[in-house]
Parts: C-alpha cells; structure tokens; sequence
C-alpha cells in the first residue's frame, strides 16, 4: 500500500491421488487396496486442497512492527479450517530482536481416515488444533552467526487422535 502497509496474499492448490500399486504389496492392484486395517478395500481415489493465504505488515515506527495475517484451507472431505495469527516485533537495535507471536493453527487429519469416516457416516473429520502465545528473542551476533531462543507463554494442542498404548498419534 505505502511504505509503512504492506498485503501479501497467496492461494495454493493440490491435488492428491491414492490406491495406485504399492511396491512392497505387489499382489496389490491399481484399482483396489486395504487401508489402515479398516476393512475397507477402496478403489483408486483423490482429494484436492484449496488454501488462501494473507498477511497485513504494518510497520508503526523505526523499531516496532506488527503482522496479522492467516490461512484459510479447504479439502475434500473437511469443513473450511481457519488460521489466524498475529505478531508485534520490536528491534531496539541492528542486533536485537523481541517477538510476540499468536497463532491458531488447524490441521486436517490424514486423507485415509478421513475417506474412511466419509464412508462410515458421510461425516467430516475435526481438524488438530494448536494455539499458543510465543515470546522469542532473535541475536545476530555477525553475518555468519545468529542466535534465537524462544518461550511459550501459551501452548494448547488438541491433538486429532492419541494411543496411549502406542504413544503415537
């Protein structure tokens, strides 16, 4: 916009493909396989995933900035899922550098579960939250050295799914 405003925007798109031949299955077709124990034989099937991304830069003075920005993703078989995030960013000197960053992060499950939940009751899948509050503080000692470190005033995640018998998710 001007010196002191700047807006980035982005979209992003993918297109995914499964059930082609699996090397370490070779009795395995193209068309049908089994995944993830489900009992499901599924034929060939793809997904595709729309994402918009933006970000507001305003830099209010010589050593202070702020960014809000976020993502917007949108996949075959989930609900839009929405990610803000927020920063204010504040350089005392050419070395020096104090960040304050919010986020709220979504992420989908895997494209397999989801095919299966769409198969058991037509259902979308809740998305992995992460939201947290970060303080970091950025040194760049010379051009060849920089150092950071970083503490988390705020850290919640709502894992998707948790085996504790596995301890994976």
């Amino acid at each position: 916009i001007n010196n002191n405003h700047k807006i980035a925007a982005g979209f992003e798109f993918s297109h995914d493909i499964f059930g082609f031949d699996n090397p370490e299955c070779p009795d395995a077709d193209a068309t049908t396989y089994e995944f993830q124990n489900s009992g499901y034989e599924m034929p060939t099937w793809s997904t595709d995933m729309y994402s918009f991304v933006t970000e507001y830069q305003w830099n209010i003075s010589e050593q202070w900035t702020s960014f809000i920005g976020g993502r917007v993703d949108k996949n075959t078989y989930t609900d839009y899922m929405y990610s803000p995030r927020a920063s204010l960013v504040y350089t005392p000197n050419e070395k020096d550098t104090y960040k304050l960053m919010w986020s709220e992060s979504l992420r989908s499950n895997s494209a397999q579960i989801m095919k299966i939940q769409e198969l058991n009751n037509g259902s979308t899948t809740d998305p992995e939250t992460l939201d947290s509050i970060e303080l970091r503080y950025e040194r760049a000692h010379n051009k060849n050295l920089d150092l950071a470190a970083s503490a988390y005033i705020h850290y919640d995640l709502d894992i998707i799914g948790w085996s504790n018998a596995d301890e994976s998710s």
